[in-house]
């Protein structure tokens, strides 16, 4: 049976064996073998379709003759080599056109292979997953690459682009784990999606001609550390770089790290960054109007300023940023979304502009440091859970907010106070839950219920007042609350859920309703349960008499809601004085009238009566003591009356609602902190006479946005005008005195006037005003004062003749900043004042000028020429450290150029004066055109790293006189070829030709060879590729010397004379014809050489 059966399959494949036969005899374009490779004929070409079994190497040649036929191989069919098992080596011929998709995709074993000019097409997958591939040349003639075309090939390290290649399609080098370095040609247009994903770059170069990428683009990217983009990529796609869990940093052409802030960039896509440690700060250009849901999910960013060009901010883009804590939003943003910083644990500041109206679910929620924060008028809806977990002290709620969601404010380990508007009609299920140290809610008329647990265990809540519209709490509204006294204001007892209250305080809270409504309490089968129900009390006021005069010093009982202060008391005396603490922290106080007799309110007469909302103070008082009103929180307006001429120290502060206050004639000082986080402060008239506005008297008030100081103000206070929502500032000429951070953080503030006179604009004036394009630079002016313009958006600063002193960071970071003039009479000029300016074009350095200051100009990447005044003496470390500089002009009478001074810059050639004798490290290290440098004759030293990284070096001049060079000296110049070292060199550093592996050529003209700071200054293969060439007279010595004689060719250089037929003989002096004695041969003219066996000679010497 067994043998049957073999028969069987036996008979069956001969019967198939001859039907290919006859086939093919047949048909022309079957499969026809030569020499192991198998050839169908299509269109009258050869497309090669198969390789024999065993075979390790494929050949592919330019013309096959099948049945005396002969044909051009223009082609390789789909899947004609898949899975082959032993090739190891493909070359392609000149005639090849196309590879076909899945062509050799899993030969396993193929390691070489060789492209040829001529092919145009590799299409999808035809080398995928080909494992042992590790470098590829690819030719000129093609212009795009398939889907997946080398994806996989996990030995593939180097690959070589042609400039012709348009496009790289999806996945082409996905999962190419050792590919860790790649250059894109310029030309480039189209990075397909997932191009590079999981695959081993460590860092990446986009060209300016890609205006294209495809879906995540480099996702799980795991290994790449930095991005390299340009100005004119107009989008980042989904994905982008998610998971790519080692990027840190994404630099743009001409800016600092990770900016954004060019103007093409419309669009960040979906988890973008996600996964990553992007770290910096997020600055985004006028361009952009989208960023993507998660965009920059668990990235490392500090800081983001999100510009009102953004028209949709995607859900949770901002969330679990760890390190964030700075954040700013422009105005013109309406809807800050969900999950939006969510988890954003650092974050300590947060603007938010009178735009917003919606903050979406969970969009807060675990700032655990958010301290600094404002909610403006304009505010509509807080969404679940907005801002649970966020670490205020207290929150107020503005007029217009009219709906807060579910958990808002649950779990805010900080949060003590709780102000709600007055356009809340419902308190949702667990506003406030599990909120441990509130002990102050402001339940405003108007809400009708609250939902289940909405206060469910706030422990240290045990005074609460119901507002006469409530009408319904849900269950366990009060859970794990022991509250000791309840004010119901409803006259009709509200409905309660199961569990609302605690059993145990039926027995000891004092539970006040309105007098008429006590029966109905009394009868309802919730309420009767109160054994201390009682109708509330009505005011007693408290006094002492001074002199006929009464003073009243407090008031029963602590649920007040309306204090309408008698004009006398007791036995007829004047009310003249409301003394110190005398309303004090009374919660349901709602209203205040205030008669013609009193005088003075006294310090803290109504401070934390958060409920008060109306203020009436007739004509008589004139004296308003500090803290007054202090935390007032829903004050809105006052009005003061024409006699007051004393308003006290932080007498509004914190009245977070207060729109509008006139201060009236008379009046000469505003104290400080007067207004002090007044955020929805908008309107305030100042009195003629007004001389001072002190210390942050308006800090903090985010919605004024004019103010109109009087012409007497002498004297402008610390922080006083700091973080205000004002749009322009003038500044009278009477003003002589000024604090500093007087005018910082004005996030909307875009023209400055400064008075004539000024002598000195403080440190920190305009800090960070991020907006401030426009500002006067006084010709009085004499100093300008640290990081006083930092982060400013000025796009001018022509500083005037006089101005002596320039502090340091003045102009730090000014990104807009286009144009700058620095006079001649500054002559202290500190560290860094225009460094980060990226749009710096046009600078103008006066003649005068001695020094160049420390990082100047540092990162000023947009400056590409400067011309230095022949007065300047030293340029200072990392004075002109900037990118784009294409010409800078180093005048006669410079004397020192320190460290970094002007490296990493763009210009081909650069001449240093004779006079500059003092040179730092890395002085030109970084400078990616550099072609020819010609060293200064005062030179002594070439500095450490001076030519480091300077990939189109190819001439250096190095005069008489430099004795020795530093370490690194000459690294990483690859296009060096040929150096001369003069006769004076003594010793030469470490690593000094390191990865400079062209070099030629390298003449040594001292007679002595150098000594050497270390044992490795050269690589070892400039050994056998680089000719030494040495004065004759030394050659010996240099190949007996230590390290110089590892050179396989030392040859004399022919410049100090012959050759000797004594070998001991030595040239002892050297003389030109007409017998003046020189250290060293006179180059194209013939020298007298005199030897140590008193012989000489003439000898013409070459120019050299």
């Amino acid at each position: 049976m067994r043998k049957l059966n073999v028969s069987k399959w036996l008979l069956i494949a001969i019967m198939l064996n001859l039907t290919g036969s006859i086939a093919a005899a047949n048909n022309p374009q079957l499969a026809n073998w030569v020499n192991n490779i198998a050839y169908t004929i299509v269109n009258g070409e050869a497309s090669v379709s198969g390789l024999k079994e065993d075979a390790t190497e494929m050949k592919i040649p330019e013309k096959v003759t099948i049945d005396g036929t002969q044909y051009n191989v223009t082609s390789v069919a789909s899947s004609a080599c898949r899975a082959h098992a032993t090739l190891t080596k493909v070359s392609f011929p000149a005639t090849m056109r196309t590879i076909g998709t899945d062509a050799f995709a899993e030969c396993y074993a193929l390691s070489d292979v060789t492209f040829k000019e001529g092919i145009e097409t590799l299409s999808a997958r035809c080398f995928t997953n080909c494992r042992n591939i590790v470098s590829l040349d690819l030719p000129s003639t093609i212009t795009s690459l398939g889907v997946a075309t080398f994806a996989k090939c996990k030995a593939l390290k180097t690959v070589n682009m042609p400039a012709s290649l348009k496009v790289i399609g999806d996945s082409t080098f996905a999962y190419d784990t050792f590919l860790t370095d790649l250059t894109l040609p310029e030309g480039l247009q189209t990075i397909g999606a997932y191009a590079f994903a999981n695959a081993g770059l460590t860092k990446i170069t986009i060209p300016s001609s890609v205006t294209s990428f495809g879906v995540g683009t480099f996702k799980g990217n795991t290994k790449i550390r930095t991005i390299y983009l340009r100005e004119t990529v107009p989008s980042l796609p989904d994905l982008f770089c998610y998971g790519a869990s080692s990027l840190t940093t994404v630099y743009v052409e001409n800016s600092m790290p990770w900016t954004l802030g060019f103007a093409n960039m419309k669009s960040i896509g979906r988890n973008a960054f996600m996964g990553t440690k992007l770290s910096s700060s997020a600055t985004f250009g006028p361009g952009l109007v989208s960023i993507g849901d998660s965009a920059y999910y668990g990235t490392n960013i500090s800081s983001i300023n999100i510009p009102a060009n953004v028209k949709k901010i995607g859900d949770y883009c901002f969330a679990k940023c760890v390190k964030l804590n700075t954040l700013s939003v422009s105005e013109g943003i309406e809807v800050l979304p969900t999950g939006f910083i969510d988890g954003a644990t650092a974050l300590k500041k947060c603007y938010l502009p009178l735009s917003v109206k919606v903050i979406g679910e969970n969009a807060f929620r675990g700032t655990v440091k958010l301290e600094n924060f404002a909610l403006m008028n304009g505010l509509t809806t807080l969404g679940a859970g907005s801002l649970s977990g966020i670490a205020l002290s207290e929150i107020v709620l503005p007029p217009s907010v009219t709906s807060v969601g579910a958990n808002a404010f649950a779990g805010c380990t900080a949060l003590q106070s709780v102000i709600l508007g007055n356009k809340v009609t419902k308190i949702n299920a667990g506003m406030c839950a599990n909120v441990r140290l509130l002990n102050t809610v402001v339940i405003p008329e108007g809400v009708t219920e609250a939902g289940d647990t909405a206060f469910a265990n706030c422990p240290m809540l045990t005074n609460v007042s119901l507002p006469s519209t409530f009408g319904r709490g849900g269950a366990g509204m009060f859970k794990g609350i022991n509250i000791s006294s309840l004010n119901v204001m409803a006259s009709t007892p509200p409905e309660m859920g199961e569990g609302a209250f605690e059993e145990s305080i039926y027995s000891t809270c004092t539970v006040q309703v309105p007098a008429e409504a006590l029966a109905r309490y009394q009868q309802h089968s919730l309420w009767k349960k109160f054994a201390k129900l009682q109708s509330a009390p009505t005011p007693e006021y408290k006094y002492k008499i001074n002199n006929g005069n009464a003073t009243i010093t407090c008031v029963t009982p602590r649920t007040i809601a309306v204090a309408e202060i008698p004009a006398t008391i007791g036995d007829n005396c004047p009310v003249v004085e409301i003394g110190s603490n005398a309303f004090s922290s009374k919660p349901s106080l709602q209203k205040v009238v205030i008669p013609a007799s009193v005088k003075k309110i006294g310090s803290n007469a109504f401070s934390n009566c958060k409920s008060l909302s109306s203020v009436t103070i007739n004509e008589g008082t004139d004296t308003i003591a500090q803290n007054a009103f202090f935390n007032c929180c829903c004050l809105k307006e006052i009005t003061l009356p024409k006699t007051v001429k004393y308003v006290g120290h932080g007498c509004f502060q914190n009245d977070y609602l207060l729109e509008k206050v006139n201060i009236p004639e008379g009046v000469d000082s505003l104290g400080h902190s007067i207004f002090m986080r007044c955020y929805n402060l908008k309107q305030v008239s100042l009195p003629s006479t007004l001389k001072a506005i002190q210390i942050q008297a308006f800090c903090y008030t985010y919605a004024l946005e004019h103010l109109d100081i009087p012409k007497g103000v002498n004297a402008i206070g610390y922080l006083s005008l700091a973080y205000t929502g004002l749009r322009s500032i003038a500044i009278p000429d009477s003003a002589k005195r000024f604090g500093d951070f007087a005018c910082a953080e004005n996030m909307y503030l875009k023209k400055a006037t400064l008075p004539e006179g000024l002598n000195q604009i403080p440190d920190y004036f305009f800090n960070s005003c991020k907006n401030l394009e426009e500002c006067n630079f006084p010709s009085s002016l004499k100093v300008i004062g640290r990081q006083a313009f930092d982060e400013t958006a000025l796009k001018e600063a022509i500083l005037p003749n006089g101005l002596t002193t320039l502090r340091v960071n003045a102009f730090l970071n000014c990104r807009q900043l286009k144009k700058a003039r620095v006079p001649g009479t500054v002559s202290t000029w500190e560290s860094t004042t225009f460094s980060g300016d990226w749009s710096l074009t046009d600078v103008e350095l006066c003649e005068g000028l001695t020094e160049v200051a420390y990082g100047a100009f540092l990162d000023c990447n947009h400056l590409a020429r400067i011309t230095i005044p022949s007065t300047v003496k030293k340029l200072a470390y990392s004075s002109f450290n900037c990118a784009g500089l294409e010409e800078i002009t180093l005048p006669e009478g410079l004397i020192t150029v320190d460290g970094y001074a002007v490296s990493r810059n763009k210009f081909k050639s650069i001449t240093f004066p004779a006079s500059v004798i003092n040179v730092g490290n890395n002085i030109l290290a970084n400078s990616p055109n550099l072609e020819t440098v010609k060293v200064g004759a005062g030179w002594k030293i070439i500095p450490t790293s001076c030519f480091l990284n300077c990939p189109k070096l190819t001439t250096i001049e190095i005069p008489e006189g430099v004795t020795e060079t530093g370490n690194n000296a000459f690294r990483q110049c690859p296009s060096l070829e040929k150096l001369t070292l003069p006769s004076s060199i003594t010793k030469c550093g470490n690593y000094m030709f390191y990865q400079s592996t062209n070099l030629k050529e390298l003449t040594v003209l001292a007679t002595t060879p150098p000594t050497f700071g270390g044992t490795t200054p050269f690589p070892v293969e400039l050994y056998s590729s680089c000719t030494l060439l040495v004065p004759a007279s030394a050659i010996d010595l240099y190949k007996e010397a230590d390290i110089w004689k590892n050179f396989n060719t030392i040859k004399t250089s022919g410049v100090t004379g012959p050759n000797v037929d004594e070998a001991e003989d030595v040239v002892i002096a050297i003389y030109t014809l007409n017998g003046f004695k020189v250290s060293k041969p006179v180059g194209g003219q013939v020298n007298i050489f005199r030897y140590r066996s008193g012989k000489t000679k003439k000898v013409f010497v070459p120019a050299y």
